[in-house]
């Protein structure tokens, strides 16, 4: 009877206590109330919606530049440079397509392909690194690091490529290096926690970002750990990975828990810190998601899934900020800033000032347009870039819109012959990329 009567006083006790931020049962420093401590004068950086999402057509003469014409000859970061920002490419603007190379026979190629020295190099999900060879017009190399015991995981590789090397991480916890030109494996090393993020390179110092969020440096040559900069985990896992940006020795890292540090990779002194979560109430949101950072002369601009805004690279100070939800990763040419919104919004911003400087749907773009197509051939729109002083949209229906960047007008509508199976390349004024049948396509 006493145990009972005592039970019966905890559950009560319990039952008219209040377990909110307003009780004083938990008094750690770790207290949700003490943690999510706003002040007034805090920044907002999630502030109202401003309704972006309607046609705005360019008011005036558009007095801005694009970033200049660039020609390519090799593509050796999935996000094609250091500053992870596409160029404003050469194009030779005929639209012939045609297939330069069997079929490379792999069930399942990352999107994510690399080129040098007339080889293509691309990856599977059993974590096989092959080279095709467009002289030879065949598979050159083919190499596949993991044992028998890892034959039923699905492996994913983060890849980066210097001179003849090509450094991998992996979501096993491995990092290793092979020489593409004398086609073996140089040195490899498990640090045990997967990887999860792309791979930059500073002189002779290999970054990434494993999933606790560790910053880490390794030397090229052998790679052994140099330095370990931890920064704050996210809870839970999404999609989204840690990406990194270089600009000279500073890193730029946006991690899963949508906090952005500016790191100087010789000294890992701090030189900056900014977070993106969205902030609901007192709550901060735990899944995050994002695009890659873009870096473009002292600016950097970060792109999540709710906001758009722009950075100053040495500071950390906010030159702007937009509210907008977009599908693809926008492009960053100098004055411009492009994207489209998950409702099909085409988008046109001043990158100095944030100012919308035309917003058009595209579906309304190409009625009006002379082509005037069926729409519902037109497909999802998976890819953007600038190439020849046009903006140029790529669908999951193997057709290129091309876009006037100062008029906001369609150029023309292409179609091309084989659907896009991989990211495309600009090389040598032509695109280049492998289709859904793994077959190896140029445009010219």
């Amino acid at each position: 009877m006493k145990k009972i009567i005592f039970l019966f006083l905890i559950f009560n006790f319990f039952s008219n206590c209040s377990f909110n931020n307003n009780s004083g049962i938990w008094k750690s420093k770790d207290s949700p109330k003490e943690k999510y401590t706003f002040s007034k004068n805090l920044k907002d950086i999630f502030p109202q919606k401003v309704q972006l999402e309607k046609e705005i057509s360019p008011k005036e003469m558009i007095n801005l530049s694009l970033s200049p014409l660039t020609e390519n000859l090799r593509w050796e970061d999935p996000l094609f440079n250091q500053n992870n920002n596409f160029n404003n490419y050469y194009f030779s603007n005929n639209f012939k397509t045609q297939k330069i190379g069997n079929k490379i026979t792999r069930k399942t190629i990352s999107k994510n392909i690399l080129f040098k020295e007339n080889k293509v190099i691309f990856f599977d999900n059993k974590g096989r690194v092959g080279a095709y060879s467009l002289l030879q017009n065949k598979v050159t190399f083919d190499f596949n690091f993991y044992q028998k015991k890892y034959k039923r995981k699905k492996i994913k590789l983060f890849a980066t490529s210097k001179d003849n090397l090509i450094f991998i991480t992996d979501n096993l916890g491995y990092i290793y290096c092979i020489n593409l030109d004398k086609e073996k494996l140089v040195w490899a090393k498990n640090y045990k926690i997967p990887f999860s993020s792309n791979i930059k390179i500073s002189n002779n110092v290999i970054l990434a970002v494993n999933e606790n969020n560790n910053i880490m440096a390794f030397n090229s040559k052998n790679g052994e750990k140099i330095w370990n900069f931890l920064t704050d985990k996210n809870l839970l896992q999404t999609s989204f990975i840690n990406n990194l940006a270089l600009e000279g020795i500073n890193l730029y890292a946006l991690n899963t828990n949508g906090s952005l540090y500016s790191i100087n990779s010789n000294t890992t002194n701090l030189n900056w810190i900014a977070n993106f979560k969205e902030v609901i109430g007192n709550q901060s949101s735990n899944i995050f998601m994002a695009y890659p950072l873009i870096i473009s002369d002292d600016k950097i601009l970060i792109s999540t899934d709710k906001s758009i805004s722009l950075y100053n690279l040495s500071n950390g100070v906010e030159k702007w900020q937009l509210d907008v939800s977009i599908k693809i990763n926008p492009i960053f040419s100098k004055d411009f800033i492009f994207l489209i919104t998950k409702n099909n919004f085409l988008i046109c911003l001043n990158s100095n000032n944030g100012t919308i400087l035309w917003s058009q749907d595209i579906s309304n773009l190409l009625k009006k347009s002379l082509v005037k197509p069926n729409l519902k051939k037109i497909g999802n729109y998976i890819n953007l870039k600038i190439a020849d002083n046009k903006i140029l949209i790529f669908t999951d229906k193997a057709k290129i819109i091309q876009i006037d960047p100062y008029t906001s007008k369609v150029v023309s509508l292409n179609e091309i012959s084989n659907k896009l199976g991989s990211k495309p390349l600009f090389l040598n004024k032509n695109i280049y990329y492998l289709d859904n049948k793994n077959r190896f396509i140029e445009i010219n």
